[in-house]
């Protein structure tokens, strides 16, 4: 089977087209033939931090796939077997043919959408979900609660954003978000943002607004703002590492919580996040069904090689991609 790699050299990556036998799984494992695959930032990310001569392991995690061995648990029968799934950053991606992919991360996929079409959701789709739900205690209706509680999201036309945008809407709750180009601000409302400003107009609002604020890009720029505009008792969530050293003693005054999301933490550590991570999922997915909410991919490149994979993070690097891009296999 076909699988792709980054090395480093030179101080460049070159990406490679590797041939290896197709894995066999363990009992608690099942073996997919990937369908689609969406490339995020966290690819990058990883490939970035190469040394110099050493090689990747598969990266992507992040797929829609067809069950090739055995089915008989978790909700998924002979008569389903197109799964979604976002695998683990601790083995091998789904950037290859075939994967072996452990048993309580799988959920059937949406039936209303393409394999290429929601390929570009369970990353993007569990960070906001586990953001709204688990670490901002929103509720999954709309209701008074949420109402009271605006949220700030900065950067709202990228993948998560996509997403959080949607589920405000769906939950009533009010959202400010930050996109800089027209077509961003017109992408955001169209995912049901209820005002959308430009990044410089963050400088503009008026202090201790925001009851949440999500930072789904460069955590250093905008610490300053998020730290004026959050309201007492509010909650800052950053999905973005920092370079820099802050001051979160700005934010006692007003007892704000601070912290990180990443979304790989929960599956990686306990059995219970993955049993978590497949109730969340089983929701997006009914969520897509019920028109809920729509799939965010925006672009699709054919055929898993090198050159496309490349490309990809090409056009991840630039940082102006709207919604998501995924790697349609055949």
């Amino acid at each position: 089977m076909k699988t792709i790699t980054a090395t480093r050299l030179h101080g460049s990556l070159l990406w490679n087209e590797n041939e290896h036998q197709i894995p066999i799984p363990k009992d608690d494992q099942y073996l997919v033939k990937v369908l689609a695959s969406s490339v995020n930032p966290v690819d990058y990310k990883f490939a970035s931090k190469l040394a110099e001569g050493e090689t990747s392991k598969v990266l992507g995690w992040d797929a829609v796939a067809e069950i090739v061995s055995d089915v008989s648990t978790q909700g998924i029968d002979n008569k389903q077997q197109i799964v979604w799934y976002l695998g683990s950053t601790l083995v091998d991606g789904c950037q290859s043919e075939y994967q072996v992919v452990d048993k309580n991360l799988l959920v059937p996929a949406p039936k209303s959408l393409a394999p290429a079409e929601a390929a570009s959701l369970p990353l993007t789709g569990l960070t906001a979900l586990e953001l709204l739900l688990d670490k901002l205690a929103y509720l999954p209706e709309k209701c008074a609660q949420n109402a009271a509680r605006p949220l700030l999201l900065i950067n709202g036309a990228g993948g998560v954003g996509s997403i959080l945008l949607q589920l405000c809407k769906l939950w009533g709750i009010p959202v400010v978000a930050t996109a800089s180009r027209e077509e961003s601000q017109r992408w955001c409302l169209t995912m049901g943002a209820t005002t959308v400003i430009s990044h410089q107009a963050l400088a503009s609002l008026q202090p201790d607004q925001f009851a949440s604020i999500v930072c789904a890009h460069d955590t250093d720029k905008y610490f300053a703002d998020m730290v004026r505009l959050a309201a007492p008792f509010g909650h800052i969530i950053l999905l973005s590492s920092s370079n820099r050293e802050h001051h979160i003693q700005l934010l006692m005054a007003k007892s704000v919580s601070i912290g990180f999301e990443f979304v790989f933490t929960r599956i990686q550590n306990t059995a219970d996040g993955r049993k978590r991570q497949q109730t969340l999922l089983s929701l997006l997915s009914s969520l897509v069904d019920d028109g809920a909410i729509k799939n965010t991919t925006t672009q699709i490149i054919t055929g898993l090689t090198a050159n496309n994979i490349q490309h990809a993070h090409e056009l991840l690097q630039q940082q102006k991609i709207i919604g998501k891009i995924v790697i349609k296999y055949t």
